[in-house]
């Protein structure tokens, strides 16, 4: 018979699986399953499709599904303010579920209207309140999500997504990432038990239901093989903003996506006259200028303040690429003295945990500061283990959640919401154990391996801008290859 843990472990606000039964059934009835060949969203072939626009040729199914998700918003108790539908049957329902909760309906047009070029949120959008969006039917996420940055560009938020069916091909991890929860009444593969424990479809059937929807689809379409690094490759910069757990890898990433510059650059001279004369002419083109401390040590205070209006008007972070790996009150007063002036830190995670919790106390005093950790040797055949760099951002993670990011090789390590920086592969003597990197292009590593930001070191500044534009332009449309876009390649002389 029905598989009822299965259904109330899902399903909260159904008081008994029968409801659940009697929903499926019914909708079974009026035809929303439909066999044959359909092409999804996702780009994939499906011998099976949920078509819930049928529901509304039955008024009393239509009414039936209302009273169950007025049910499921009361007993779930979200504190919001408007209701936003997706086109198209979410539309009819959110109108619905709006009405039954007296509260206002937002129209989202799929085009600017007409009395705004730019206006796509249709209703009262007080500025901070939330919003909740309801889709019929999720499958990717990739169709709500356009509607939450059209919601959140006009001064409301979103946190709760709710939708009738969950086709369980991305949608929950895929804005889970990004700090969204989605809630559903009825997840597909529990539709497909129901309707073959009631002997309304053959097994057979049931497993072309199931299968079908069983792959898990990235917001671009791609179908996921690997959670962490293909996420990484696929996920555009301002789509993980929500995820990342540290305020100044928040703002990175807007300003990457803003700037389109995913380029850090080092410059390794120690006069702050140099420095200031190469920052004010690399400025527009990169995300973070990394600079050695000894600048910041040795320079008079009006040289430094010139250098921080600089970063300020060009908006660019700058970072201390010194990598500390002392512990802890030494540790403790190098951070503070260094975050008086960058915005970023570089620390070795080779001490361990005591110095990560070192760290941790200090960024309690500086939470809009930022550290990267390095995860990988710094030297060609160091005698650290094979996991070393697994291990270090497991650690990380597991204590210090707030890190930035990491400068590692394995981004198929590193979770979402943190960033992945990788070192200049051409002008570095060395970037760690793994052989394969010389087989890679700084464009490839994040083309084709999904890192974030590049660190190029520059020891010469002869014609800076122009080789610093250039490669801001290589890097950026490497990122765009990930998405199958391109802007105006700019070729290596």
């Amino acid at each position: 018979m029905i598989k009822t843990e299965l259904i109330v472990q899902h399903v909260q606000s159904f008081r008994n699986a029968d409801e659940l039964k009697e929903l499926a059934v019914e909708l079974f009835n009026a035809g929303v399953v439909k066999f044959g060949k359909f092409h999804s969203t996702s780009g994939c072939i499906l011998d099976s499709w949920f078509d819930l626009l049928v529901v509304f040729a039955h008024p009393s199914l239509m009414d039936k599904m209302g009273e169950y998700a007025y049910k499921f918003f009361t007993e779930k108790k979200f504190n919001f303010h408007s209701i936003c539908g997706v086109s198209y049957a979410g539309l009819p329902f959110s109108v619905i579920i709006a009405s039954k909760l007296c509260k206002p309906f937002l129209i989202w047009n799929k085009e600017p209207s007409l009395h705004s070029a730019e206006r796509r949120i249709s209703g009262k959008t007080p500025k901070n309140e939330y919003c909740i969006v309801i889709e019929e039917v999720t499958c990717s996420g990739r169709s709500i999500l356009e509607v939450i940055r059209d919601i959140e560009a006009s001064g409301m938020r979103v946190k709760d997504v709710f939708t009738l069916f969950d086709l369980e091909q991305g949608a929950i991890e895929n804005l889970g990432e990004m700090g969204y929860e989605i809630h559903s009444i009825m997840k597909m593969s529990q539709f497909a038990e129901i309707l073959f424990d009631e002997g309304l479809i053959t097994a057979d059937r049931r497993d072309i239901i199931i299968k079908g929807f069983s792959d898990k689809f990235a917001l671009n379409g791609d179908c996921i093989t690997n959670s962490n690094l293909e996420k990484r490759k696929l996920v555009q910069y301002d789509q993980r903003v929500h995820s990342c757990k540290s305020e100044i890898g928040r703002k990175l990433l807007k300003l990457m996506s803003e700037k389109k510059s995913n380029l850090c650059v080092e410059i390794t001279d120690q006069n702050i006259d140099t420095v200031v004369q190469v920052a004010e002419l690399i400025g527009p083109y990169i995300s973070i200028l990394s600079i050695n401390w000894y600048v910041f040590e040795n320079s008079e205070e009006f040289k430094l303040k010139k250098l921080l209006n600089i970063a300020k008007n060009h908006n660019f972070f700058l970072m201390d690429d010194s990598k500390l790996s002392e512990d802890g009150d030494v540790l403790i007063e190098q951070c503070r003295r260094r975050f008086k002036f960058v915005d970023l830190l570089t620390i070795y995670a080779v001490p361990g945990k005591n110095m990560l919790l070192s760290i941790k106390s200090v960024m309690d005093e500086f939470p809009q500061k930022g550290i990267f950790v390095v995860a990988c040797p710094n030297v060609t055949n160091a005698l650290v283990g094979s996991n070393f760099e697994k291990n270090s951002i497991d650690m990380t993670v597991a204590t210090f959640e707030e890190v930035t990011g990491f400068i590692s090789n394995k981004n198929s390590e590193i979770p979402l919401g943190y960033i992945c920086m990788r070192s200049d592969l051409k002008n570095s003597v060395s970037i760690g154990n793994s052989s394969d990197n010389s087989f890679y292009s700084n464009e490839m590593v994040v083309s084709n391996i999904g890192a974030d930001i590049v660190q190029l070191h520059f020891r010469d500044f002869e014609n800076i801008d122009e080789l610093v534009k250039k490669e801001q332009s290589l890097l950026w449309n490497a990122y765009l290859k990930r998405f199958g876009s391109m802007e105006l390649e700019c070729n290596r002389q």
